[in-house]
């Protein structure tokens, strides 16, 4: 296996402190798998070529009670033949209001979330209260949740988990100015359409967990550069409606490693 991705967002008009933020979104990104399996259910060969290419908007609303209101919209295709059949078109929507609690000290975050190639494709309402007892120490309790604990100025330690089985726990050790060390478990999950699918809600599922460590070098000029080793295991392709039922064309294969490079640039 092997894979590129790039991100990337910036503001489509000059942003101003506490007027509306548009962002403007792109994503783009190629799985390539290489090798001779084959679908034993539907008897089709594994694709060698997977992609993923979105475009999209965020808004970000301040309110006068001192919360936010937005959202996200995204739409592309993610496919091994992309551009073949409208059905394999994709969107991702996400709907948030954030209002501060009544101590002025925490918030309620309320959100929709809905994607057709996410782990469960409906619309998924979300709830969670943002907790701050302290400036070290920030979690939100609900869904989605995450945690982020800062001990010390040189560590912090993050989690978050996303339904259905989108967990990730990092923790990164800075070494002085310019180096870090990261250390992370997380769950992967891209989920696609087969251009050659029989039935139109089947997704093609590719799932792993990984653990990994790694270290990060700023360089300058808003450049970072992360390099990473991995292992991963749990690995398997399947296809189905949903992640959790119906799985037909499962084919499941051996851990190992994995290093990946990323180059990371911030305004």
């Amino acid at each position: 296996m092997n894979a590129e991705f790039a991100r990337v967002a910036a503001p489509i008009v000059p942003p101003k402190e506490g007027s509306p933020l548009w962002i403007g979104i792109g994503r783009f990104g190629r799985l390539e798998l290489s090798g001779d399996a084959i679908l034993p259910d539907s008897g089709q060969s594994v694709p060698d070529q997977l992609w993923i290419v979105e475009t999209g908007v965020t808004h970000i609303r301040p309110l006068d009670s001192g919360g936010t209101l937005g959202g996200t919209f995204l739409f592309g295709l993610a496919s091994d033949r992309p551009f073949a059949a409208g059905r394999d078109l994709t969107l991702m929507a996400v709907a948030f209001w954030n209002t501060p609690a009544k101590n002025d000290r925490d918030e309620w975050s309320f959100s929709v979330f809905f994607s057709p190639t996410s782990q469960l494709p409906y619309p998924l309402p979300g709830i969670a209260y943002g907790w701050r007892p302290s400036e070290t120490f920030e979690a939100k309790l609900g869904l989605p949740a995450s945690l982020e604990w800062r001990p010390d100025d040189a560590w912090t330690i993050t989690a978050a988990y996303f339904p259905l089985v989108n967990a990730n726990i990092e923790a990164r050790r800075r070494l002085g100015d310019d180096w870090a060390l990261i250390a992370f478990y997380r769950t992967d999950t891209q989920i696609f359409f087969l251009a050659d699918r029989i039935i139109d809600d089947e997704r093609f599922f590719v799932f792993d967990q990984r653990a990994a460590v790694g270290i990060e070098r700023t360089l300058g000029g808003g450049f970072t550069i992360e390099a990473l080793a991995s292992w991963l295991f749990d690995r398997e392709l399947f296809q189905g409606a949903s992640f959790t039922s119906g799985r037909t064309d499962v084919v499941e294969f051996d851990p190992g490693p994995a290093l990946s490079l990323q180059l990371l640039w911030r305004r």
